[in-house]
C-alpha cells in the first residue's frame, strides 16, 4: 500500500484524480439534466466546429471560406479567429458523433487543463504539494473557466504564462525557447486577445529578469528567438488578417460601451461579471497584506501581487472606462468587455494567496495548521458548490420552451424539434436548422467602423444578417466541390428575369461565376453585409464561389504548416533526448 501511494504521488496521478473528480462534480449539473449548452456565443462557436468537422470528414477543404457552418453562407470566419484550434475540434467532433459528448468531453478537458496548468505553476515555484491542489481547484472554480465561455479556452493555459513569467525571473537559466514559442503560438492561435494579454503579462517579468538576472544577455536571446519563431508559427494568423483586411472593409465586433461590462464585488455568488463574496474577501485580503506587509515579502510575491491588483483594477468600474473609452475609441472593438481581465487576475491574486499559505511561519504549528486545514476545505467546498451552481443556471433552460440563450434566434417554435436536432448523430448540421446565431463579425461592408456604437447600431448588422441569411427565403440546393468550391442551384419561378438575394456573402477575393459566366456588376450586387444578389434568368439558375487568397498568402500558410511540422519534430527530439539522458542517470 505505501508502494503504491508513493507510485501516485511521484507521477501525481493522486493530483489527476483530484482534478479530475471535481471537473466531474462542476459538470454535474449538464451530466444530470444531459443538456446541451446553448449560451452566449457557443452556438457561433459551434457552427464553426461543424464546418471543420465537415470539412475533415468530407475531404473538402477551404481554408477561407465556410462551406457548411453558418448556412453554408461562404462567409470567412475561422481564417480570422483561432483557425488550428477549430480543426481540432472539428477532429474530436468526428470522433465523437455527438453534440453532447462533444461537450462533455472539450468541457471536461477545460476544466481539468485549467486546474493542472494552476497546480503545475504553484510547484514550479515550490508551492507544497496539498496547497497547489487547492490553488487548482480555486482557478478551476472561477467564473471565465466554470461558465465554459470562449475566454475561458484561454483562461485554461494562462497559469502557463506566469511560468513563462518566473523562469524570466527566478530561474539562473533563461527561459527556455521551445516552450515559451510553444505556449505563445497556441494561445495565438486560440485566442488572439488573450495572447495580447499574456504579453503584457509577460513585460514586468521580462523588465525584472533583464534587472535581476545573471544572463541577462541569453535572456534576451531567447527572448527574441521565441517572438520570432512564433511569429512564424502564427503567420497563417497574421496573413490571413492581412489578406482579408486589407482588400475589404470588415465588420468588427460589436463595439461594447465598456462600462457595462466591469466586474463588480456585491452578489454573494461570483458570476461573470461579479467576483462574489469568496474571492472578493481573497483578492482584499492580499492587496491589504501586500500593503501592510510591502517591506517583509519577498521580491517575486510583490510583483505577482501588483500585477494581479493592477488586472483586478482594470477589470472593475474602479478604473474610469467611461474616460478611457471615448478617448481611445478602438477599445471598444478590441478589448471589448473589460472583465476580461479578470483572467490575469484570478491567477495572479490566487497564485499570491499560494504564496502567502506556503510561507507564513504561524500556519506551521500543528494547531493552526489543523484548524487552517479545515477552513480551506470548506473555502474550496464552497467554491464547487458555486462553480456547480455556474452550470446549473446555463443548463436549466435545456428542458424549457427556450432551450437556448436569449442571444439566440429561434428559426422554429417547436422546443423538442430543438433537442431532438442535437441528438441526431447522423446529421449534426441539423441543429443550425432551427437556431441562427446572428454573429455578423468579419463580413464585408461598404465602409469602415471605428468603434462608434451610434453608427454601429444605424447599419445594424444584426438584423440584416438575420434577415438576408437566416430567414433567406430563396430555396437553395446546395453542392460542395473537392476543390472548396460551393456550388448552388435555385428557380426563378417568376415571369420576368430579376435580381434575387441569395444567403452567399462576397469578398473581395471571391470567385464568383453565374450560369457559368463571371460575375460582373451588371448581374451581380451586394448588400450592406456583402450579401449577394444576383440577376437570375427565369427558370434554373446556378451560380458558383471559391475564395482565391493570393499568391503570397498560399505561399505563407504552406511555409507556415512546414514551420510546425519542423518544431513539432524538434520538440519530440528535445523530449526523447532528455528521456534518454534521465534513464541513464537513473
Amino acid at each position: 500500500m505505501k508502494k503504491m501511494n508513493s507510485f501516485l504521488q511521484q507521477k501525481n496521478i493522486d493530483v489527476v484524480i483530484v482534478l479530475a473528480a471535481v471537473s466531474i462534480i462542476i459538470m454535474l449539473p449538464q451530466i444530470y439534466e444531459h443538456a446541451i449548452i446553448v449560451s452566449g456565443d457557443s452556438l457561433f462557436h459551434l457552427n464553426r466546429f461543424y464546418e471543420t468537422y465537415k470539412q475533415i470528414k468530407t475531404g473538402n477543404y477551404s481554408y477561407f471560406q465556410t462551406l457548411y457552418g453558418f448556412n453554408g453562407s461562404a462567409r470567412i470566419v475561422n481564417a480570422l479567429y483561432g483557425p488550428y484550434l477549430a480543426y481540432l475540434m472539428g477532429f474530436f467532433l468526428l470522433i465523437l458523433k455527438s453534440w453532447f459528448k462533444f461537450q462533455l468531453v472539450t468541457g471536461f478537458l477545460l476544466l481539468f487543463i485549467s486546474g493542472y496548468s494552476m497546480y503545475f505553476l504553484a510547484r514550479k515555484i515550490s508551492i507544497k504539494k496539498a496547497i497547489a491542489v487547492g490553488l487548482a481547484i480555486m482557478y478551476m472554480c472561477t467564473p471565465w473557466v466554470a461558465s465554459e465561455s470562449f475566454t475561458a479556452v484561454g483562461a485554461a493555459l494562462f497559469p502557463l504564462v506566469f511560468v513563462a513569467g518566473a523562469s524570466m525571473v527566478n530561474v539562473p537559466k533563461p527561459v527556455s525557447i521551445l516552450k515559451l514559442s510553444l505556449l505563445m503560438s497556441v494561445l495565438i492561435e486560440v485566442h488572439v486577445f488573450t495572447s495580447v494579454l499574456a504579453v503584457v503579462v509577460l513585460i514586468p517579468f521580462f523588465v525584472v529578469g533583464m534587472i535581476k538576472n545573471e544572463n541577462k544577455g541569453k535572456l534576451l536571446l531567447h527572448t527574441i528567438l521565441s517572438a520570432l519563431i512564433t511569429f512564424c508559427l502564427t503567420s497563417n494568423v497574421w496573413i490571413a488578417l492581412v489578406e482579408v483586411m486589407g482588400s475589404n472593409k470588415v465588420l468588427t465586433v460589436f463595439p461594447s460601451e465598456m462600462t457595462r461590462s466591469t466586474m463588480g464585488f456585491s452578489d454573494v455568488q461570483f458570476s461573470l461579471l461579479s467576483y462574489g463574496i469568496i474571492y472578493s474577501v481573497v483578492f482584499m485580503f492580499v492587496l491589504v497584506r501586500t500593503i501592510v506587509m510591502w517591506r517583509k515579502i519577498g521580491f517575486f510575491e510583490k510583483l505577482i501581487d501588483l500585477i494581479g491588483i493592477f488586472f483586478l483594477l482594470i477589470s472593475t468600474g474602479l478604473f474610469p472606462w467611461r474616460v478611457v473609452e471615448h478617448r481611445f475609441v478602438f477599445l471598444r472593438t478590441f478589448v471589448q468587455f473589460p472583465q476580461r481581465f479578470s483572467v490575469v487576475a484570478f491567477v495572479a491574486i490566487i497564485l499570491g494567496l499560494g504564496i502567502f499559505l506556503n510561507d507564513y511561519p504561524a500556519l506551521k504549528s500543528i494547531q493552526l495548521k489543523n484548524i487552517g486545514k479545515i477552513f480551506y476545505l470548506v473555502l474550496l467546498s464552497l467554491l464547487i458548490i458555486n462553480a456547480n451552481s455556474m452550470f446549473k443556471v446555463v443548463t436549466q433552460s435545456w428542458n424549457t420552451s427556450s432551450p437556448y440563450a436569449a442571444t439566440t434566434l429561434p428559426l422554429t417554435k417547436d422546443a423538442n424539434k430543438i433537442r431532438e436536432s442535437f441528438k441526431n448523430s447522423n446529421n449534426l448540421g441539423e441543429p443550425f436548422e432551427y437556431l441562427a446565431k446572428v454573429n455578423p463579425d468579419y463580413l464585408p461592408t461598404q465602409k469602415n467602423f471605428t468603434g462608434t456604437v451610434d453608427a454601429y447600431s444605424k447599419l445594424n448588422p444584426y438584423n440584416l444578417y438575420y434577415q438576408q441569411i437566416s430567414l433567406n427565403k430563396v430555396k437553395l440546393k446546395h453542392r460542395v466541390e473537392r476543390k472548396g468550391t460551393i456550388e448552388v442551384s435555385w428557380i426563378n419561378s417568376g415571369l420576368d428575369s430579376r435580381f434575387m438575394q441569395l444567403p452567399l456573402v462576397e469578398y473581395a477575393h471571391s470567385s464568383i461565376y453565374i450560369n457559368g459566366h463571371k460575375a460582373t456588376k451588371r448581374n451581380s450586387k451586394v448588400s450592406k453585409i456583402g450579401v449577394i444578389s444576383v440577376y437570375s434568368d427565369v427558370g434554373k439558375n446556378t451560380l458558383t464561389i471559391e475564395y482565391i487568397p493570393s499568391q503570397t498568402t498560399r505561399k505563407i500558410l504552406i511555409a507556415n504548416w512546414i514551420c510546425w511540422m519542423f518544431f513539432l519534430l524538434v520538440i519530440g527530439l528535445s523530449f526523447l533526448r532528455k528521456k534518454l539522458f534521465l534513464d541513464r542517470i537513473d
